[in-house]
């Protein structure tokens, strides 16, 4: 999921964060993954103001 850049810093983020936890919730189902790829890790301040923690950083290469 992103946000458009000219959405960014208007609460759209948030939004879509926080229907999708709503959503998860609504179906009893208790925990979510959250991945950020390392060239997007700008954005983990974000995450970690909306509760997430980071647990572990992982690399992965396709091919």
């Amino acid at each position: 999921m992103a946000t458009d850049p000219s959405y960014r810093r208007k609460g759209v983020g948030r939004a879509l964060i926080n229907a999708g936890e709503r959503w998860l919730r609504d179906r009893q189902i208790p925990k979510v993954q959250l991945m950020v790829r390392e060239a997007n890790a700008a954005v983990a301040p974000f995450y970690e103001q909306l509760g997430s923690r980071r647990l572990r950083a992982s690399s992965w290469r396709s091919g």
